[in-house]
């Protein structure tokens, strides 16, 4: 939402608040350990900033780490991720090369304590550098199929992604495009 303050002067800046339906955290001095799931709201600042998280996770459990800079307007733009199982072995990064922003999906093969890093790689940073990383069993389309329909016809579309449960959309076009 935009959200701005009027009085009899004039008009405030517009300012944006988004809302969730997930719990929400921020970054602070001292370091905690999330749970899931979680939006993680942090800044890259000063250049050459590293931020790390930890959060617990659970064998088993189908989790997405999305990284969101640009959608929120950020001024960050090479941000990367990287995940860390609890003995600290790599387990994948992302830098968004492959889609508009960084987005890891993964299933822990044991519980315990994992680390995401976050940074920019060009190690540029600044307080413009705001992110938000969403942790947890988070549905995420990244794929539909078919890729076109018959317009004035039913169809059901299937929806890719990751904890999606089958998920389908039925729809009916009433004209092409």
């Amino acid at each position: 939402y935009n959200i701005s303050v009027v009085n009899a002067k004039g008009e405030s800046a517009k300012v944006k608040l988004y809302v969730d339906d997930i719990p929400q955290a921020q970054e602070s001095k001292k370091p905690k350990i999330l749970k899931l799931p979680v939006a993680y709201w942090g800044t890259l600042n000063p250049a050459g900033d590293l931020d790390k998280v930890q959060f617990e996770a659970h064998a088993g459990h189908s989790l997405v780490l999305d990284l969101a800079t640009k959608s929120i307007g950020s001024k960050a733009d090479a941000t990367t991720i990287t995940l860390f199982d609890p003995q600290g072995n790599l387990i994948q990064a992302d830098s968004g090369f492959d889609g508009p922003e960084p987005l890891i999906a993964f299933t822990p093969a044991k519980t315990g304590r994992y680390k995401v890093q976050i940074k920019d790689s060009t190690a540029a940073g600044s307080p413009e550098f705001t992110y938000r990383l969403s942790i947890g069993e988070l549905p995420v389309v990244v794929g539909f199929y078919p890729l076109s329909v018959t317009t004035n016809q039913d169809s059901d579309i299937q929806l890719i992604g990751f904890n999606l449960h089958d998920a389908k959309v039925h729809v009916k076009p009433v004209k092409p495009g």
